[in-house]
């Protein structure tokens, strides 16, 4: 079933501890009981080497063998006697789960009779900002007046996303942590990293200098919003204290934190008019996929290598391709130009850009996209040129009332 042919949207989180259930038709989203002692049902696969965790097993064999789909079977058969089979379903799934990982979520999930496409895995802190904004609204009409951090700490298993309300973008998302043995420097030193990115995303245009220092940058984040059942781990709120000494604690006013992800997932309107700075679908080049995600933004500065790519298309749900827009003209895809298209490489910055880079010397395409965010579909996604090369779409013709995802402002 397609998504929308469905009125229901039923959420399920596999998280590290215990699988949860909820549906948006229910009172504020309500928890399917999955247990009889408890909403959420106890996961664990057994082996020689003692239990694993759901995500623990999906990491590590996917690529391998069938595991990692066979997993996900097994949660699909707990759950479809709970559906009526005409609920759109949506998965959380940890941010560190790479392309490999979600196609064997999908494969597995299909298998033990769930209808869904990549397009419904939705990384854990997108999920739980998505639910916060809903609830926050239905209590508050305070503005929002910078940047919020949520971090969601699954039984150890850490991510966060930096997202904007002002400007309606989400900003940076990043895994902060695999599970509780990670390096506790580590785990710091990638949150600065997501909160410089943030900052730098943020700065003002009319401030030509930019203080770049941790204080500076983490002076920017208005709220933090912890969710998971590890919310109130002691080393995370020390980790929140040092580096955040200045933004206010933001609980969900509504959901206890281990529930957050799971109702989240069916609060995913509350982001249908925002972009998102990454790219959200994939990026298909004459048949070399560029995986949607921040994966594709190389923070080594690389480039994808795609040469002889004449044709630069969106793929969505089911493999279909997404239309774009550019002003009042809409296409199935970019036309490289033909300076470029023999040598292509292509460069996708955090910011939204992508840029179609040929042989030193020659001017590339520099191109802004609006990206749609997670479980927010749009008609089209809006593009703009933004250096000396225009773009040209390919079966372009002029758009009829087209909705279409915005586009960023510059930064």
């Amino acid at each position: 079933m397609g998504e929308s042919d469905a009125t229901e949207c039923v959420g399920l989180d596999i998280g590290r501890h215990r699988l949860f259930a909820a549906s948006n038709q229910l009172e504020q989203g309500g928890l399917l009981p999955l247990a009889e002692d408890h909403p959420g049902l106890v996961l664990r696969w057994l082996n020689d080497q003692g239990p694993r965790r759901f995500s623990d097993r999906v990491l590590s064999c996917t690529g391998v063998d069938e595991r990692a789909a066979d997993a996900a079977a097994d949660v699909a058969t707990v759950v479809t006697p709970k559906l009526s089979g005409n609920e759109h379903v949506r998965v959380a799934v940890p941010t560190s789960f790479g392309p490999q990982c979600r196609a064997d979520v999908v494969r597995g999930l299909q298998r033990g009779g769930i209808s869904v496409d990549v397009d419904d895995l939705i990384d854990r802190p997108v999920a739980a900002a998505a639910g916060w904004l809903a609830h926050r609204s239905a209590v508050s009409t305070t503005p929002i007046d910078g940047p919020v951090l949520v971090v969601d700490n699954d039984a150890g298993e850490l991510s966060a996303l930096v997202f904007d309300p002002p400007t309606r973008r989400l900003l940076a998302l990043s895994p902060l942590s695999m599970g509780g043995s990670d390096d506790p420097s580590d785990v710091a030193a990638r949150l600065h990293d997501l909160i410089g990115v943030a900052a730098r995303l943020t700065h003002p245009a009319d401030e030509m200098i930019r203080d770049d220092s941790l204080t500076a940058s983490a002076a920017r984040i208005s709220h933090v919003v912890l969710t998971g059942n590890g919310a109130a781990a002691p080393q995370l709120i020390k980790l929140i204290d040092e580096t955040l000494p200045l933004a206010s604690r933001a609980p969900d006013p509504v959901t206890p934190a281990e529930y957050c992800v799971v109702t989240g997932l069916g609060c995913l309107d509350e982001f249908a008019s925002w972009i998102t700075c990454w790219p959200t679908l994939d990026l298909s080049c004459d048949g070399t996929v560029i995986h949607r995600g921040p994966q594709a933004i190389n923070a080594n500065d690389d480039e994808h290598l795609v040469p002889n790519t004449s044709n630069l298309q969106l793929v969505g749900r089911g493999g279909a391709t997404v239309t774009i827009s550019a002003g009042s003209v809409r296409g199935s895809g970019i036309s490289v130009p033909a300076a470029l298209a023999e040598h292509l490489r292509i460069k996708v910055l955090d910011d939204g850009r992508v840029l179609l880079l040929g042989p030193t010397g020659t001017v590339p395409l520099a191109l802004r996209f609006g990206w749609p965010c997670p479980g927010t579909p749009a008609e089209a996604v809006a593009i703009r040129s933004i250096g000396r090369r225009a773009v040209t779409l390919a079966d372009g013709r002029v758009a009829d009332n087209l909705r279409a995802s915005a586009v960023a402002a510059s930064t």
